[in-house]
């Protein structure tokens, strides 16, 4: 942000975007910590996290002991927050109200799966809606489900949030 602001970017028109673990470093780097707060509110203004990674400390995880987590939420400036139904890799039930209800907005939709706007396709592949890849790792079995009407919805979504924060 700084580097950006240092290049004549403007830090009101300035937004942090996330994707999976990317989402819960937007969402820590905008909970309301004087730490952080001195560090990223002078350089952005919001954040928007896709599918995030929502532990924090006393919410569920099957590697408690292996994790040092952090608060998230309330946020010092605006977050849009984007959640899947179908997201087992990033599951819903791992955030606390907190997290979620201090954004300024959340959107869950029941029918998307973790990564739903990135096409598992191929880069030089036409895209195919509602195509699925199956990724194994040590928390299961997940499946990434490309999804074409969300994803513009997504976009849609995401300018209007900058447009109105």
């Amino acid at each position: 942000g700084r580097w950006l602001s240092n290049q004549g970017v403007k830090p009101d028109k300035t937004y942090a975007i996330g994707e999976s673990q990317g989402g819960w470093g937007v969402l820590r780097a905008f909970t309301d910590d004087p730490g952080i707060v001195k560090l990223i509110k002078p350089y952005f203004a919001g954040g928007v996290a896709l599918y995030p990674l929502c532990e924090e400390p006393g919410t569920k995880h099957t590697e408690a002991n292996n994790f040092v987590f952090h608060r998230l939420g309330p946020y010092h400036s605006p977050v849009l927050i984007i959640t899947g139904g179908r997201d087992t890799l990033t599951n819903i039930s791992y955030c606390s109200d907190k997290t979620l209800k201090s954004a300024s907005k959340w959107l869950h939709w029941e029918d998307v799966t973790h990564a739903f706007n990135i096409d598992t396709h191929g880069l030089f592949n036409q895209s195919v809606d509602g195509t699925c890849k199956t990724m194994i790792n040590g928390f299961g079995t997940h499946q990434f489900c490309f999804n074409q009407r969300r994803t513009q919805e997504m976009m849609d979504e995401i300018r209007k949030f900058v447009k109105t924060h």
